[in-house]
């Protein structure tokens, strides 16, 4: 199978193009890494795909997320290797034709004076066309994304961008997540659902009956994110940012992730209360006041703080700076991210908070240095 994958004869380039065609028409979305799966285990196989039919079956397996999508799939599959065959493995060597004879050799005609030499024609070798086939190494290669692609222009520093599920993004959602939960886990002892036989018995041996029910203790742990993001006039263009954090800090083990909105700034019903859209509940109004919120939480807001705007808004000034205040009372571990970077602004109220609140912009190295400066939640 390797060396059939290798001189293309199962292309890659109808492979790939399925794939990106049918992960945006399947029920269930499909992630770039089950394409990975898919060529890995391509590679991997002992025996030999006869025929479309074969392959076919073997890409559902990878695929195919729901039986009752298959007549589709299938519809869908043999549109793009309708026109493909897969050659029967190891076909038996034909013996090649014998030579002909050789010509016997005629001496060359003398040339006369008045006869110019003819200057042999030039033979012109076959040109050899390559099929324009994508590389399976190369698309790899640009799904995983080992090599950041960097895009420089004379106005801005150099950025780095990944490729991710659906977006190019600053940075890898992935290695943030995984360096983010070494810092928010806290571990603690707790009781499991699992009978301690040998304290139970200890505890029948010495008082001659069981007295209550003796469970395992075990070792977890735990976390809890808040998000709170502006959804408000420029940050409506930002809100695949916001959906790339939620959908990452969802995928933190044993984490309790809590998602709230607010439009500009937070309305406040007191001096000490913020009413805020929760985006768990379908939008219903969530009171600051009912929180459950600790000095382990770790709280990330969204926001540009009206950088866009191009002006000074002093209210909103005192306004942003409250509210960072409220947060950092209940926990340390707050962040504010601003999808903006500063060097492309000028006076404006963002520009004078940043004074007061450290503000990061989203990429790879400013996410990488927010958790090495942070203590950790223990």
């Amino acid at each position: 199978m390797t060396d059939l994958v290798k001189n293309s004869k199962i292309p890659v380039a109808p492979l790939w193009g399925f794939f990106t065609f049918i992960r945006k028409k399947t029920p269930v979305p499909l992630s770039i890494d089950q394409y990975v799966y898919f060529i890995t285990a391509l590679h991997s196989l002992d025996t030999q795909l006869d025929d479309v039919d074969d392959l076919l079956t073997f890409t559902k397996v990878f695929w195919l997320a729901d039986p009752a999508w298959t007549k589709q799939y299938e519809r869908y599959f043999l549109s793009f290797f309708k026109d493909i065959s897969i050659p029967n493995p190891k076909p038996s060597p034909t013996p090649p034709d014998p030579p002909p004879p050789p010509e016997p050799l005629t001496p060359p005609k003398p040339s006369t004076p008045s006869e110019a030499p003819t200057p042999p024609e030039p033979v012109s070798s076959p040109v050899v066309t390559n099929e324009s086939m994508v590389d399976f190494e190369l698309v790899l290669r640009d799904a995983v994304g080992p090599s950041p692609v960097i895009i420089k222009d004379s106005a801005q520093s150099s950025t780095q961008y990944y490729l991710g599920d659906d977006l190019i993004m600053p940075f890898r959602m992935r290695t943030f997540i995984q360096r983010l939960r070494r810092k928010i886990e806290t571990s603690e002892r707790i009781q499991s659902d699992e009978i301690n036989i040998r304290e139970m018995i200890t505890q029948y041996t010495r008082s001659g009956f069981i007295e209550e029910l003796i469970y395992e203790m075990e070792d977890t742990s735990s976390s809890h994110i808040v998000l709170l993001s502006d959804r408000y006039g420029s940050m409506l263009a930002y809100e695949y940012l916001e959906n790339y954090f939620a959908d990452g800090f969802r995928r933190v083990p044993h984490c309790l992730f809590e998602h709230y909105s607010f439009y500009n700034l937070p309305e406040r019903d007191s001096e000490v209360e913020y009413l805020l859209t929760d985006q768990g509940t379908h939008g219903d109004t969530f009171r600051t006041s009912e929180h459950h919120w600790s000095n382990k939480t770790w709280f990330f807001v969204l926001s540009d703080a009206g950088g866009l705007s191009g002006m000074v808004n002093r209210d909103r000034l005192k306004d942003s700076l409250k509210f960072w205040r409220f947060l950092n009372e209940i926990s340390p571990h707050t962040h504010w991210i601003n999808p903006v970077p500063m060097r492309y602004l000028n006076d404006c109220t963002a520009k004078r908070l940043q004074m007061s609140i450290p503000m990061i912009d989203p990429t790879e190295e400013a996410l990488h240095m927010l958790i090495l400066d942070s203590k950790s939640a223990r």
